[in-house]
């Protein structure tokens, strides 16, 4: 839309342009509108106008060309040294990585079970945590509702360090409550690429929302196959979480 390709549209990935079905559907087209002129066809239809974005803003002067972590409000005034040829940039990969391993995807409606949050995408451990695959196969993992609202709020996380390796079935983080202590098993083996220290510092967030600001760590995950065959996912987590419940009750 900033290039002038299309009229108008809202991101809804995040501005992971790398990822992007959209910016892939738009390239495609833009790709074959390209080949049909080098041939000396000219384009019809519709989406004959369509052509990549990044040339549309090669055309811009120099000094309007704004970096596009610029434009989406993501970096402070920064211009384009690269001509828009991202991958070539190492302010744009350092980003990237930065902002999605501390900026996760947001759940706008998560479904509940029996009045206990449960989203669906997401891989649980008996020991009530969950594991959530994103972009680059990294992990990101945090504790379940039902765990925390049994726990009740959290005064202190005891969270793993950025390099460290945990273990799938292991304790891999804690918490801590006027004096108790609860530990959480990993549900991956991984290094961890990224721990959330604004719940560090506010630790109501992981009880608040478990799924969304209140994560706990991010795992580059060593057999990530073999693991995810050892987690509920689907229907099997919607059973588990039920039995838990009526557990629960029962005490």
């Amino acid at each position: 839309m900033e290039a002038g390709v299309i009229d108008y549209k809202l991101c809804n990935h995040n501005f992971n342009c790398h990822t992007c079905p959209f910016d892939k559907a738009m390239k495609e087209v833009a790709d074959k509108n390209a080949q049909e002129r080098r041939l000396g066809l000219e384009p019809t239809g519709k989406k004959a106008h369509i052509v990549p974005w990044r040339e549309k803003m090669k055309r811009w002067p120099g000094t309007a060309r704004e970096c596009r972590h610029t434009l989406t409000g993501r970096a402070p005034t920064r211009l384009c040294p690269y001509d828009y040829e991202c991958h070539k940039c190492q302010f744009d990969q350092m980003l990237e990585d930065g902002w999605e391993l501390q900026i996760p995807y947001r759940l706008a409606r998560i479904p509940e079970v029996d009045g206990y949050f449960l989203p669906e995408g997401h891989f649980f451990h008996a020991g009530h945590t969950w594991a959530r695959v994103e972009h680059g196969g990294r992990i990101r993992v945090g504790v379940d509702d039902f765990s925390m609202r049994l726990f009740g709020p959290v005064d202190k996380l005891d969270l793993p360090l950025t390099g460290e390796q945990v273990r799938f079935n292991e304790i891999g983080l804690a918490f801590n409550r006027t004096g108790r202590e609860g530990a959480m098993l990993s549900p991956l083996s991984g290094v961890v690429a990224a721990v959330n220290y604004q719940a560090t510092k506010d630790p109501s967030m992981v009880k608040e929302a478990p799924y969304n600001d209140g994560w706990l760590m991010v795992l580059d995950p060593v057999d990530m196959k073999k693991d995810l065959k050892g987690l509920l996912y689907g229907k099997e987590s919607t059973e588990w979480i039920r039995a838990s419940i009526r557990s629960w009750l029962r005490c």
